[in-house]
């Protein structure tokens, strides 16, 4: 049997003997009609008849064929680049534009650092302590800086990635410059304010995303809020949406689950947050198991 697409042979299966056979094809684009030809084959030429058979392939189709691979880490936890990376207990992941690279950013927590893997695999440290020391460091130079268990990662279109330092209650950038310069842009230990840059606070701030002017979202999960820090030269930090008041843990006096208007809302441990090409916000709820919108509205409705 020979299997063809237009005039291209896409198989030829000896079906001797069997009652069905399949066939897998590959390479297929997403959202496409395709039209095949089956023909019997002697082994010597192609039958005049013929049947022909059509599908279309959906938007969700996997174009790769659905291969998992391991892109970097070993097989178990520690520290290293190149083929011989290791990570210890990585969280947060991030991927810059195609023009930039597709370079992966990655949080990884417990050796607080942030690493770097090229499209190509290869890992090195792009920020953070190369002795594997927690703090909360600043530094015009990228590995002489100090992280405290990071756990969230964004890059924006610039290639700038932003961290929330978990331990740190702070959100850091990571400059895309030649040294890598790490700066604090908002948050000065645990509490909950709303403020200029380091004037703000946060209580241990886990989910991060950046919308295409800039701005940074972050899921303040123990205050149970999303913050905003403007794209502006104060890196000025509010409130979105959250009932006002601290959180102290699970169920802190701001904690609860309420759709309604910004800080009318109630979330209880947000931890994952992200932002589409229309400004809605999308977060993961994670202790009340659902997945919520904020709308890009005047009111950031929820």
């Amino acid at each position: 049997m020979t299997l063809k697409q237009g005039a291209t042979v896409v198989s030829t299966t000896n079906v001797s003997g069997q009652s069905t056979t399949t066939q897998a094809i590959t390479g297929l684009t997403a959202s496409t009609a395709y039209t095949y030809t089956i023909q019997a084959n002697s082994g010597t030429g192609l039958s005049a008849v013929s049947n022909s058979i059509s599908i279309s392939t959906s938007s969700a189709v996997v174009v790769n064929g659905g291969m998992v691979t391991t892109l970097a880490g070993g097989t178990s936890s520690g520290y290293g680049t190149g083929t011989a990376a290791q990570f210890s207990n990585p969280q947060g992941v991030a991927v810059d534009s195609l023009a930039l690279g597709n370079n992966i950013y990655v949080a990884d927590k417990n050796n607080h650092k942030i690493r770097k893997i090229t499209s190509g695999g290869v890992v090195t440290t792009l920020a953070g302590s190369l002795t594997n020391i927690s703090g909360s460091a600043d530094n015009a130079i990228g590995t002489d800086a100090s992280f405290n268990y990071p756990y969230g990662v964004a890059v924006d279109s610039s290639g700038n990635v932003y961290v929330a330092d978990v331990v740190n209650n702070k959100i850091r950038k990571i400059a895309n410059d030649a040294n890598h310069t790490v700066t604090t842009i908002a948050g000065a230990g645990n509490g909950y304010a709303d403020g200029n840059g380091t004037a703000a606070q946060f209580n241990y701030p886990q989910g991060l995303a950046v919308d295409s002017s800039g701005n940074v979202y972050v899921a303040d999960t123990i205050n149970h809020k999303i913050r905003k820090i403007a794209n502006d030269a104060t890196h000025t930090v509010s409130t979105i949406t959250g009932t006002t008041g601290i959180g102290n843990g699970v169920n802190g006096d701001s904690s609860g689950y309420l759709d309604g208007n910004g800080t009318a809302a109630q979330f209880n441990n947000p931890q994952g947050v992200s932002v589409d090409s229309s400004g809605n916000v999308y977060v993961a709820d994670t202790y009340n198991h659902k997945i919520r919108k904020i709308a890009n509205d005047a009111n950031n409705t929820v």
